[in-house]
């Protein structure tokens, strides 16, 4: 299987040439993040 490598920048929206208030787009991602931390969250304490 060929691997593909790709460098990153700090963030990775960073690296599709983002154009708009970084404020903005936190506050439309941060449900998202949110949801995703709660489940990982979750998943870890059932694990336990």
């Amino acid at each position: 299987m060929k691997r593909r490598q790709k460098q990153l920048g700090q963030y990775i929206f960073t690296n599709h040439d983002f154009d708009g208030s970084v404020d903005d787009f936190l506050e439309a991602t941060a449900p998202y993040i949110g949801k995703i931390v709660h489940c990982f969250n979750s998943l870890d304490g059932s694990l336990k």
